[in-house]
């Protein structure tokens, strides 16, 4: 729906996180006749928003009354982690309550615009990021939005349209995403965030569901690393990459068929997932008819995201990697085998969403897992598993970062790795996965600020 429809209208923004401020500052902006709740489940956050907006007309409603009497409000902006399978807001549909998202406001009001979109389970900030970075090398202004870009919201202000927009996709934004985009990346896909879409086959169909929209004209996927929905595999949009006669991973290179490109040295980003990673960003940048020879030279200028493989720098000769935006045991073992040929000791553990450790625990034995630093929730259950697999290996519990880090600093040898890459969420002990950084680049000493690998 664009802006116009919601004129006149009685208006709740559910959540006030950095996508709820954006909403009401647009609204506030561009409406001249609407009525604006707040609606915040958080008391003491409710309490502070008042305090914040008291000397406006904003009505706040907080606690236990925040998500009663849904009805009342025409159009609701919804926060992206507040799941839309919860009753109140079924109910609330039912009643023909309409519910929109800062992304869909986006999408609607952007419908003729340039927009490569990037979603999946792992890979989608690097790969956003890449995207972005070769089409402004290539000379072709492109703006990123999405978690580790501007928030949609923001976007509207920005005083001059891009040629192209680069949106990281995550599956909350994703579920119910009406838009048009003339490239959709589908990265991969395994089990993540069942608690907020309610099963893992839920979570595929949130995730992809968009992608059957005639306003996506194209589908790009690998077809071989992705656990396609047959609907998708299906589709006659769908382009691929990471293929023998298309851009593809070959040993330690990337070839287009048959002609090499760059040598893995060549790329600022450790392990064969972000050679993945690179190959899709290449072959989306050819898509948009852009000839990659000219952007190859930039890769030397790409720098590594914060918490995603980011190294920290050395101390007594161990290297330490925070890589604290894994939440999957699939994470976990892709920046295990990012660093072949050095003894790794990894810090593994936190919010127990009962994912299977088995293949992680298999695996480690076949790479350079040196030591496992194990941390509550989950570390027992993730010790077990590596126990039955890996009899021998050397298997520490930690109550606390710090006693981690200590135990890691100890019993990992010189020219080794310490990485943090926890394969789960920091729910219940730190306020998210960049404090939990912090967390770690603080109990090792190192600036969090350092070499980006």
């Amino acid at each position: 729906m664009p802006l116009s429809e919601l004129e006149g209208k009685r208006i709740a923004i559910m959540g006030f996180g950095a996508e709820g401020r954006a909403a009401l500052t647009l609204l506030r902006k561009r409406l001249n006749d609407c009525q604006i709740t707040v609606l915040e489940e958080n008391e003491n956050a409710a309490d502070r928003i008042r305090a914040e907006l008291a000397s406006s007309d904003i009505e706040i409603r907080g606690g236990a009354s925040a998500m009663q009497r849904l009805d009342a409000f025409d159009i609701i902006i919804k926060s992206p982690g507040i799941s839309p399978y919860r009753p109140e807001i079924c109910v609330a549909m039912e009643r023909g309550v309409r519910f929109t998202s800062g992304t869909q406001l986006w999408c609607d009001e952007h419908a003729h615009g340039r927009l490569v979109i990037v979603t999946g389970t792992k890979g989608k900030s690097t790969t956003a990021s890449l995207i972005t970075h070769l089409l402004n090398a290539a000379g072709r202004h492109a703006e990123l939005l999405g978690n580790i870009g501007k928030p949609a919201l923001e976007a509207f202000a920005l005083p001059a349209s891009p040629e192209f927009w680069v949106m990281e996709l995550s599956s909350y934004q994703a579920t119910g995403l009406q838009c048009r985009a003339e490239l959709a990346l589908l990265l991969n896909l395994f089990p993540e965030h069942t608690d907020w879409h309610g099963s893992t086959d839920s979570y595929y169909r949130d995730k992809t569901e968009f992608l059957h929209d005639p306003g996506i004209r194209r589908v790009l996927v690998e077809r071989k690393k992705t656990n396609l929905p047959p609907s998708i595999a299906g589709m006659k949009k769908l382009a691929c990459y990471n293929e023998p006669e298309a851009i593809h991973v070959r040993g330690n290179a990337i070839f287009d068929g048959e002609r090499k490109l760059l040598d893995a040295a060549d790329v600022p980003l450790p392990g064969i997932h972000n050679l993945r990673n690179l190959c899709a960003a290449l072959t989306a940048i050819g898509h948009l008819g852009i000839d990659i020879e000219t952007v190859l030279p930039a890769l030397s200028g790409f720098r590594g995201l914060p918490h995603r493989l980011y190294s920290l720098g050395r101390k007594n000769g161990i290297e330490y990697i925070d890589d604290s935006i894994s939440t999957t045991p699939q994470s976990a073992l892709a920046a295990l085998q990012s660093f072949p040929g050095r003894p790794c000791t990894m810090l593994l553990g936190g919010y127990d969403r009962e994912l299977d450790w088995t293949d992680f625990a298999l695996n480690a034995g076949k790479a350079d897992l040196h030591c496992a630093i194990t941390l509550p929730d989950n570390g027992e259950k993730i010790a077990n598993a590596l126990r039955q697999a890996n009899p021998n290996l050397r298997i520490i519990a930690a109550d606390s970062m710090h006693e981690a880090v200590e135990a890691a600093a100890a019993n990992t040898p010189e020219g080794g790795v310490v990485i943090l890459s926890p394969g789960a969420p920091s729910y219940g002990h730190y306020r998210d996965f960049r404090e939990r950084g912090q967390a770690f680049a603080d109990s090792a000493g190192l600036q969090n600020q350092g070499i980006s690998r």
